[in-house]
């Protein structure tokens, strides 16, 4: 009876080659058929896992060689970074154990110098994951409207600071605003508020005057009667009547 044989095969792709005992990426030579190949010695994997790493910024160790697993970490977090798969493939905890690692062996490395902010849609990082809860602050935001007659839950507010929302390209992202039409009016709004934002009671002001121009002028717009009429809808009537005084009988009607 004949024997059997079996053949094996390995996928393989190049990754990158040694130069001087230092593994650099990138293909060099490139393979040909028939080529023999070796398995690498384990010092040499050594190189290619922990290579510009820090001793201290340890991910983890490999299975099988048990080879500490090292990353550049001021490299890393000092730049654009991105973690791909296919659904259950681990990128969760991929960045959860890069987090972690960060925080617990450098924050003192990291002082007062940065902060972190986390969007986390699904909830997996508002318990004691990276970080103690007591030393993070959790923010339970939410695009739904607060039940009628109640106010939203303490901490759904993401506290924003004056000049970052004063910002033409937030309040453009916020309102959808128009290149060539309305961003030019955000721009004059943060430019006028820049400006007289000083100035005691300047928005009052400031729609008084538009008032006068509205109703007191000789001919009067209709266009522009009916968006101050608007305006006058949206005041309540204490801030329009606060607002109204002083413009009676100053116009050439006196209306």
């Amino acid at each position: 009876m004949a024997s059997l044989t079996y053949v094996r095969k390995v996928d393989a792709r190049p990754i990158g080659h040694f130069h001087r005992n230092a593994f650099q990426q990138g293909i060099k030579y490139l393979p040909m058929i028939r080529d023999p190949a070796f398995l690498l010695q384990e010092e040499l994997i050594a190189h290619i896992f922990g290579r510009e790493g820090d001793n201290g910024f340890t991910l983890g160790r490999l299975l099988k060689e048990d080879i500490a697993v090292r990353l550049p970490w001021q490299r890393l977090f000092n730049s654009h970074m991105g973690v791909f798969g296919n659904t259950g493939s681990g990128k969760s905890n991929t960045l959860t154990k890069l987090y972690t690692v960060l925080f617990e062996q450098k924050a003192a490395a990291i002082g007062e110098k940065s902060r972190f902010v986390i969007l986390d849609f699904n909830g997996e990082y508002t318990g004691g994951q990276m970080v103690p809860p007591e030393s993070k602050t959790v923010f339970q935001l939410s695009t739904r409207a607060a039940p009628a007659g109640g106010a939203q839950a303490a901490g759904s507010t993401f506290p924003l600071h004056e000049h970052e929302f004063w910002n033409a390209e937030i309040l453009s992202l916020l309102f959808q605003a128009t290149q060539n039409t309305q961003r030019p009016f955000l721009n004059r709004l943060i430019e006028g508020k820049r400006r007289f934002a000083a100035n005691h009671n300047s928005l009052s002001a400031y729609a008084r005057a538009k008032f006068r121009e509205a109703f007191c002028a000789g001919e009067c717009k209709s266009a522009t009667l009916d968006l101050m009429r608007n305006v006058s809808k949206v005041l309540q009537h204490d801030a329009l009547t606060e607002i109204l005084k002083g413009t009676r009988g100053r116009g050439p009607t006196g209306r």
